[in-house]
Protein backbone atom coordinates (compact mmCIF):
# COMPACT_ATOMS: atom_id res chain seq x y z
CA UNK A 1 0.00 0.00 0.00
CA UNK A 2 1.55 3.57 -1.06
CA UNK A 3 1.91 6.03 1.64
CA UNK A 4 -0.46 8.09 -0.27
CA UNK A 5 -3.38 6.01 0.83
CA UNK A 6 -2.57 5.17 4.37
CA UNK A 7 -4.73 5.33 7.12
CA UNK A 8 -4.18 8.59 9.73
CA UNK A 9 -2.90 7.77 13.30
CA UNK A 10 -5.23 9.75 15.21
CA UNK A 11 -8.62 11.38 14.23
CA UNK A 12 -9.01 14.86 12.71
CA UNK A 13 -10.59 17.57 14.82
CA UNK A 14 -12.89 20.90 13.79
CA UNK A 15 -10.86 23.51 15.11
CA UNK A 16 -10.97 27.34 14.23
CA UNK A 17 -7.42 28.95 15.38
CA UNK A 18 -5.25 31.27 14.09
CA UNK A 19 -2.08 30.31 13.70
CA UNK A 20 1.39 32.06 12.69
CA UNK A 21 3.31 30.44 9.21
CA UNK A 22 6.53 31.27 7.90
CA UNK A 23 7.65 30.10 4.80
CA UNK A 24 10.96 30.72 2.91
CA UNK A 25 8.44 31.96 0.11
CA UNK A 26 7.23 34.56 2.11
CA UNK A 27 8.75 37.75 4.29
CA UNK A 28 7.49 37.40 7.76
CA UNK A 29 4.66 35.79 8.97
CA UNK A 30 1.38 35.01 7.30
CA UNK A 31 -1.61 35.00 9.73
CA UNK A 32 -4.09 31.49 8.69
CA UNK A 33 -6.94 29.84 10.62
CA UNK A 34 -6.48 25.95 11.33
CA UNK A 35 -9.37 24.06 9.94
CA UNK A 36 -8.58 20.77 11.45
CA UNK A 37 -5.73 19.63 13.99
CA UNK A 38 -4.57 16.16 14.73
CA UNK A 39 -1.36 15.97 17.00
CA UNK A 40 0.20 14.56 13.60
CA UNK A 41 -1.02 17.68 11.30
CA UNK A 42 -3.12 20.06 10.58
CA UNK A 43 -4.97 21.97 7.76
CA UNK A 44 -4.89 25.35 7.01
CA UNK A 45 -6.84 27.31 4.81
CA UNK A 46 -5.26 29.43 2.62
CA UNK A 47 -5.64 31.10 -0.45
CA UNK A 48 -2.53 30.71 -2.11
CA UNK A 49 -1.16 27.18 -0.40
CA UNK A 50 2.73 26.55 -0.85
CA UNK A 51 3.42 23.41 -3.02
CA UNK A 52 3.51 19.65 -1.83
CA UNK A 53 7.23 19.15 0.06
CA UNK A 54 7.87 22.62 0.92
CA UNK A 55 8.64 23.09 4.43
CA UNK A 56 7.34 25.57 6.98
CA UNK A 57 6.83 26.64 10.67
CA UNK A 58 3.81 26.64 12.63
CA UNK A 59 2.96 28.80 15.97
CA UNK A 60 -0.48 28.14 17.53
CA UNK A 61 -2.06 27.64 20.87
CA UNK A 62 -2.98 24.35 21.49
CA UNK A 63 -7.04 24.05 22.28
CA UNK A 64 -8.48 24.35 25.54
CA UNK A 65 -4.81 24.59 27.33
CA UNK A 66 -4.04 27.69 25.20
CA UNK A 67 -0.61 26.47 25.83
CA UNK A 68 1.83 28.16 22.79
CA UNK A 69 3.28 25.69 20.24
CA UNK A 70 5.33 26.11 17.45
CA UNK A 71 5.98 22.61 15.08
CA UNK A 72 8.27 22.51 11.78
CA UNK A 73 5.53 20.80 9.26
CA UNK A 74 6.00 19.96 5.71
CA UNK A 75 3.08 20.32 3.00
CA UNK A 76 1.60 17.15 2.16
CA UNK A 77 -1.70 17.96 0.05
CA UNK A 78 -2.33 21.06 -1.80
CA UNK A 79 -6.34 22.01 -2.38
CA UNK A 80 -7.57 24.77 -4.55
CA UNK A 81 -11.08 25.86 -4.80
CA UNK A 82 -10.28 27.52 -8.51
CA UNK A 83 -14.37 28.79 -9.07
CA UNK A 84 -17.52 30.71 -7.06
CA UNK A 85 -18.57 26.87 -8.03
CA UNK A 86 -16.16 24.78 -6.14
CA UNK A 87 -18.95 25.36 -3.33
CA UNK A 88 -17.29 22.51 -1.21
CA UNK A 89 -13.76 22.91 -2.06
CA UNK A 90 -11.73 25.20 -0.09
CA UNK A 91 -8.37 26.45 -0.77
CA UNK A 92 -5.45 25.28 1.57
CA UNK A 93 -2.90 22.75 2.39
CA UNK A 94 -2.21 19.38 4.60
CA UNK A 95 0.95 19.99 6.81
CA UNK A 96 2.13 17.18 8.22
CA UNK A 97 4.35 17.84 11.72
CA UNK A 98 7.79 16.57 10.69
CA UNK A 99 8.61 18.21 14.21
CA UNK A 100 7.23 18.20 17.32
CA UNK A 101 8.16 17.10 20.75
CA UNK A 102 6.72 14.09 22.12
CA UNK A 103 5.49 15.78 25.66
CA UNK A 104 4.48 18.67 22.79
CA UNK A 105 2.47 15.67 20.83
CA UNK A 106 0.99 14.57 23.94
CA UNK A 107 -0.22 17.33 25.32
CA UNK A 108 -2.46 17.97 22.10
CA UNK A 109 -3.89 14.57 22.01
CA UNK A 110 -5.11 15.00 25.45
CA UNK A 111 -6.47 18.72 24.53
CA UNK A 112 -8.14 17.37 21.36
CA UNK A 113 -9.86 14.32 22.84
CA UNK A 114 -13.55 14.59 22.88
CA UNK A 115 -13.73 17.45 20.56
CA UNK A 116 -15.53 16.59 17.56
CA UNK A 117 -14.15 16.04 13.53
CA UNK A 118 -14.76 17.91 10.87
CA UNK A 119 -18.27 17.27 9.73
CA UNK A 120 -17.89 17.19 5.49
CA UNK A 121 -19.02 19.93 3.37
CA UNK A 122 -22.31 20.21 1.77
CA UNK A 123 -22.80 22.25 -1.43
CA UNK A 124 -24.69 25.45 -1.57
CA UNK A 125 -28.48 25.34 -2.72
CA UNK A 126 -28.46 21.51 -1.70
CA UNK A 127 -31.98 20.11 -0.08
CA UNK A 128 -32.23 17.97 2.87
Amino acid sequence: MSNRWKRRASLRRQVAIECEVASDFWDGLLSLTMGDLSPEGAWLDCPYPLHVGELLTIGFCAPRSGERLAVLGEVRRVQLGRRASDTMARSGMGVLFDYISADDREMLRAALCGMPPPLPPIARGASA
